[in-house]
C-alpha cells in the first residue's frame, strides 16, 4: 500500500513540475517598433498583420545585434527588433529587447548561405523555426520579407525545407524557404 501511495505521489509531482517548466521558456516576437510612448514605457512591435505591446520596464535589457547596451530613449520608430518575453496568463512581460544595427546595405556584402534539413519545431506562430539536418540543428528568425513557397502558417513539425539566408550578427536572417510536398501536398515538387 505504501508502494502505491509513493508512486502516485512521485508520477503527480512529475506531471505538475514537467507542466509548469514547460509554461516557463520564454517566447520571442519578431518585427518594427511601430509605436513609442515615452511616458508610459511602451513600445508597439509589429510584424505582419500582428502587433504586440511591451512594457519595457528596468529589468528588460536593451541590446543591439553587436551585444552594446542602448538606452529606451535611444531606440526610433521603425528598427527592426527581436522581443524576447515570457507570458504569464494575460501580462507579457520582457526580458530584452534585441536590435538590429546593421548597416543599410550590409548583406550586399554577406555571402548567402543555404540550409536543407527538417523543421523540428515552429515557435510564435511560425516567426521562428527551428531545422535539423541530423547532424546540425539551428534557428531561422522569418520576417515579412520572408519569401516561401508555402504560408507561412502551413509550416510545420517535420516538413524538409531548403533555407535560404544570412548570418546578421547572431540572428539567422531568413531570405527564403523551399517546403517539400510530403504526402497531404503542402508545398510544390
Amino acid at each position: 500500500m505504501k508502494k502505491v501511495i509513493y508512486v502516485t505521489f512521485f508520477v503527480s509531482m512529475l506531471a505538475f513540475f514537467s507542466g509548469s517548466m514547460a509554461q516557463d521558456l520564454p517566447q520571442l516576437f519578431s518585427g518594427r517598433i511601430q509605436t513609442i510612448d515615452n511616458a508610459n514605457g511602451t513600445i508597439d512591435v509589429m510584424a505582419g498583420d500582428k502587433t504586440m505591446v511591451f512594457h519595457i520596464s528596468k529589468d528588460t535589457k536593451i541590446k543591439t545585434d553587436y551585444g552594446e547596451d542602448m538606452l529606451f530613449s535611444q531606440l526610433k520608430i521603425t528598427m527592426s527588433v527581436v522581443v524576447e518575453y515570457m507570458k504569464e496568463g494575460d501580462s507579457i512581460h520582457p526580458l530584452s529587447v534585441k536590435v538590429n544595427t546593421l548597416p543599410s546595405g550590409y548583406s550586399k556584402f554577406q555571402k548567402q548561405q543555404q540550409f536543407n534539413g527538417v523543421i523540428q519545431n515552429v515557435e510564435e506562430a511560425g516567426r521562428n523555426i527551428v531545422v535539423t539536418d541530423g547532424k546540425k540543428t539551428m534557428a531561422f528568425l522569418i520576417s515579412q520579407d520572408t519569401k516561401s513557397n508555402v504560408p507561412i502558417t502551413d509550416l510545420k513539425s517535420g516538413t524538409p525545407v531548403k533555407i535560404e539566408y544570412l548570418y546578421k550578427g547572431a540572428i539567422n536572417q531568413t531570405l527564403s524557404i523551399n517546403a517539400k510536398a510530403k504526402s497531404k501536398g503542402i508545398g510544390k515538387k
